[in-house]
């Protein structure tokens, strides 16, 4: 298995070199950039000539959309066959959880190198191989705190914090939105998978992003980013409250105490930290207008509406049962 899945994945970066070497006949040949003038298809199996077949086609070959289809497959390809082997040295004793981390580490960090050394070959598919990359680092922080539990929750989150950054930096370089997808996701996840602490610090590491994230979404004219930040942040933010006035209410019934005492519940605290990162987003839907030079757009501008709608439903489970402000 292990064989087939390499085999795969050199494929995809044998083909990344060819096409890489007929892109300008391919538009010589009227294709645009994202039409692929030729597949390669190499025969690593019971071939003792080891030739190179190749299937011409015009602009109506393989699209972009299809070699997309195979860089995730290669590095799919990769993923699948690092977690194969660490579940296989993990099962037979092989590698200490110390050594285990470290590889991964490594191995993501090796995938990044690839996808600069392969840059000029081929964008596209080096930008999947650092994409990969960066999922191998966020699985080996999450496994050395979460499943080891070599390092604590602090250590873990910088890490997570550090991974999300290096990923912005690579979406500034590659333009791939891959990028900006795996840092979001790493970001705004990592209180989730990484608990801890009050609702004070969770808004503290919350409000250090959204304004990373604002700023990016000016810096590179898109509303999209921003947006995505804002819905993450939202949801993220309400499991937190839920999960702070929830240890409250834990403490109150253990006390035996009939009655929350909401003056003991940070309420004001999250309530008015919750509008001004709302100003924080509606600064950024501004200023990337104005940047851009172009007003919002009907169904860019109906995207924002379930984001207000939510935070207006997460102030309501804030400050909809506070006695002094439901009455």
């Amino acid at each position: 298995l292990l064989d087939r899945v390499f085999e795969l994945a050199r494929f995809n970066l044998q083909r990344a070199r060819l096409i890489g070497t007929r892109r300008e006949h391919a538009r010589a040949c009227g294709a645009d950039d994202d039409a692929l003038f030729l597949l390669a298809i190499i025969e690593l199996h019971n071939n003792d000539s080891g030739r190179v077949v190749m299937a011409r086609g015009g602009a109506g070959g393989l699209a972009g959309g299809g070699a997309a289809q195979f860089g995730w497959a290669g590095a799919g390809a990769l993923l699948l066959a690092a977690a194969y082997f660490v579940r296989l040295a993990i099962a037979e004793g092989w590698l200490t959880p110390w050594l285990q981390v470290g590889i991964a580490a490594a191995a993501g960090v090796a995938m990044i190198g690839g996808a600069f050394a392969l840059r000029r070959g081929d964008a596209r598919y080096s930008s999947l191989l650092g994409a990969g990359g960066i999922a191998v680092l966020y699985v080996a922080v999450y496994g050395a705190h979460v499943y080891h539990g070599l390092v604590g929750a602090l250590p873990a989150i910088a890490a997570a914090s550090a991974v999300s950054g290096l990923s912005l930096v690579l979406h500034a370089l590659f333009r791939q939105p891959v990028y900006v997808a795996f840092a979001l996701a790493g970001t705004y996840l990592t209180p989730l998978l990484l608990p801890r602490g009050s609702i004070q610090e969770l808004a503290i590491y919350l409000a250090i992003w959204n304004l990373v994230y604002a700023g990016y979404a000016i810096w590179q004219k898109n509303r999209y980013l921003y947006l995505a930040a804002v819905y993450a942040f939202l949801v993220v933010f309400g499991w937190g409250w839920g999960r702070e006035e929830g240890s409250y209410v834990a403490e109150a019934a253990a006390a035996h105490v009939p009655r929350l005492d909401y003056a003991a519940v940070p309420w004001r605290f999250a309530g008015v930290f919750l509008w001004l990162q709302g100003l924080v987003f509606v600064g950024a839907a501004v200023a990337a207008s104005l940047r851009a030079r172009r007003p919002l757009t009907d169904p860019v501008a109906w995207a924002h509406l379930p984001a207000l709608l939510l935070l207006y439903g997460i102030q309501y489970q804030i400050l909809g049962e506070v006695p002094e402000v439901a009455n």
